[in-house]
């Protein structure tokens, strides 16, 4: 199957089961939503809140433990989704994009966070990324830490 259709079937089968016009108000935390059907369900002057975790996220893990950087997601930003929202019918009318960090202070918190989320990192093992993490604990002995850059946004739109 290629790209295109496995995002068609996936789409078909994330399909929002709900009537149209439903809700006044719609939350959304880290997941994906489809910006059609969140404005279909949605009430005239009703409000969709979502708080989305960006495509660069903890992307400096992966250069670390000299991983590939998963590209499928680098465009999701800011623009990009409120640009997708605004297609679908609904205005914009609050936006705001983060870059901060996420710290660790041993280098097992980052094996447990990295099993824990493991689309970051396909495929990740201690054994496998030994090299890497042996370099992140070092800076770690050296600096008290490591900061891995987070990026976050929110959207707020009505329809």
């Amino acid at each position: 199957m290629d790209q295109q259709a496995w995002i068609d079937w996936l789409h078909a089968e994330t399909a929002v089961l709900f009537a149209d016009e439903v809700f006044e108000l719609v939350i959304n935390r880290h997941e994906s939503y489809r910006p059609e059907e969140v404005c279909r369900i949605m009430k005239p002057g009703a409000c969709f809140i979502t708080q989305q975790v960006g495509g660069h996220n903890d992307l400096e893990l992966n250069r670390m433990l000299e991983a590939p950087v998963p590209e499928e997601y680098l465009h999701w930003n800011l623009a990009y989704a409120a640009a997708q929202l605004e297609s679908a019918g609904l205005t914009v009318v609050e936006r705001r994009e983060v870059f901060s960090f996420t710290r660790f202070y041993d280098v097992g918190a980052i094996v447990y966070y990295l099993q824990a989320i493991p689309w970051q990192v396909p495929d990740f093992s201690v054994e496998r990324c030994a090299d890497g993490l042996l370099r992140i604990h070092r800076v770690i002995e050296r600096d008290g830490y490591v900061d891995i850059p987070a990026h976050r946004f929110l959207l707020v739109a009505v329809k």
